[in-house]
């Protein structure tokens, strides 16, 4: 029941405002519909034992007391960025163009463009003007915790993935001497800009993709450890509400 509320709300998310993509705030064109995986229901998401490596936790003050988020999960590889979306054979859809972006490149792309800064705003953007659609009992420590999960996400592997699939090394190399000559306001009007926009609209669907993966991720991560008090505040909207129904 409460899935059903989480899947609808991420879903909104994801159409109101992650199929912007990245660059230049283009229109990427109508985005993609993903399943939400089950995985997605409040409580149901394990949270890896604090002595386990790679599992550092930032302290949260919650209503019933600190709430520890579990730290982001690395992201070795494409398969393990895209898992939230429990697809095992969604990153084939991804997979790199034959000569692709350099690594290299696209930290410098990242560094000039700002482009990473400007898409998390967006991102952050997008949950708080969606929150109307989240469940009325979700306390507000848990939105606090998924907001400050969004803004220290690093999203460097993501935009990799998301590069390397549509913009070719060689155009890559183009965005970066006109970004030297020309600087980050007249980028956007250069002949290097229009190709860099639409190379990434031609994978928008893939892209959208991507960003939904790592929306899932961080609100799962957030919504397990805070399980106890979503199912407690649940608990007594239903007993002031007796006649509220989960959508």
């Amino acid at each position: 029941m409460v899935r059903r509320v989480a899947a609808r709300f991420l879903a909104a998310l994801v159409l109101a405002g992650l199929a912007l993509g990245a660059s230049c705030g283009q229109d990427k064109g109508a985005p993609t519909t993903a399943r939400v995986p089950a995985s997605s229901e409040w409580g149901t998401v394990r949270i890896p034992a604090s002595s386990a490596p790679g599992t550092a936790r930032a302290q949260v003050k919650g209503t019933l007391g600190p709430v520890l988020v579990p730290a982001a999960p690395e992201t070795p590889n494409v398969a393990a960025l895209l898992a939230p979306l429990g697809d095992p054979n969604v990153a084939a859809s991804v997979a790199p163009l034959s000569d692709p972006a350099t690594v290299d490149q696209i930290h410098e792309y990242l560094r000039l463009s700002g482009e990473m800064d400007a898409f998390r705003a967006r991102w952050i953007a997008a949950l708080d003007k969606n929150r109307p659609k989240g469940a009325p009992y979700w306390p507000e420590v848990f939105w606090t915790a998924v907001k400050a999960e969004m803004q220290k996400k690093d999203l460097t592997p993501a935009y990799i993935v998301v590069l390397q699939h549509g913009v070719s090394r060689g155009l890559m190399q183009e965005v970066l001497d006109t970004y030297h000559m020309v600087g980050a306001t007249l980028f956007v009007i250069s002949p290097a800009g229009f190709r860099l926009r639409s190379a990434e609209a031609a994978v928008a669907s893939e892209t959208n993709k991507v960003w939904l993966a790592e929306t899932l991720e961080v609100i799962q991560r957030v919504a397990a450890a805070y399980s106890p008090e979503i199912k407690a505040a649940r608990a007594k909207y239903l007993a002031e509400h007796p006649g509220y129904v989960d959508k």
